[in-house]
Parts: structure tokens; sequence; C-alpha cells
């Protein structure tokens, strides 16, 4: 991992929320899967589909925060890769993100964070 992917990885703020989330390698044939966090850069997620770092992914994302929810679509990039015994485990930066997407996803998270006195 280079020195440019550790500062990347920190730039956003990241969280573990409810959603329904599907991708696509291709557009056409589409996989759910869960998301294990999510940022406004993009998301980290575990499938037992086999890609190389930098392919392209395609996400239908929904996200459900405490009084609402929100879909929305993106495309994505590989970034990093892992695997466990049963997944191969994505970092995935996101390409075309909206700048409404990008607020919603921010506000979603800051909500879900806990605060220092709820712990």
């Amino acid at each position: 991992m280079t020195y440019s992917d550790r500062f990347d990885r920190r730039t956003y703020q990241r969280s573990s929320i409810y959603s329904t989330a599907r991708y696509s390698a291709d557009g056409a044939a589409w996989s759910e899967f869960d998301i294990v966090d999510l940022s406004t850069g993009g998301l980290r997620l575990y499938v037992d589909a086999d890609y190389e770092v930098g392919a392209r992914l395609f996400f239908h994302i929904t996200v459900y925060g405490l009084s609402s929810e929100f879909e929305f679509r993106a495309e994505g990039v590989i970034r990093r890769k892992d695997q466990t015994d049963k997944y191969y485990v994505y970092g995935v930066k996101f390409r075309n993100l909206s700048k409404d997407d990008q607020i919603r996803i921010d506000e979603i998270i800051t909500h879900m964070r806990p605060k220092a006195y709820d712990i």
C-alpha cells in the first residue's frame, strides 16, 4: 500500500449503516451485497466474486437513515483487494457520486455516529 493509498483511506468519515445494495460489473447482471462501511468517497464490501484492482463496478444503493431513506447510483473503481476464507473484500472509490448524494451520505453518517454523551 502506498502512502497516498493510506492518506486517501482517511479522507472521509465512514460508518456502518443500514442499507440495501446491489452491484454489477457489466451494468446488466446485478447481485446483492452488504455494505461493510460507507463514506462519501467509497465503500467496502464482501462478495464471492473475484475482481482485479482497478476493475470498474456499478452500484445501486438504498441508504436508510433515522427518519428517511434515499437511493443513489454510483460507479466505482476497486482500490484494494483482500480475501477471507469465504469472501473477497474490496475497497471501492466512487467515481461519479453527485454532490447532493455526497451531502446526504455525509448527513446520515454524521447522525449515525455515536455522540460522546451516548457512550
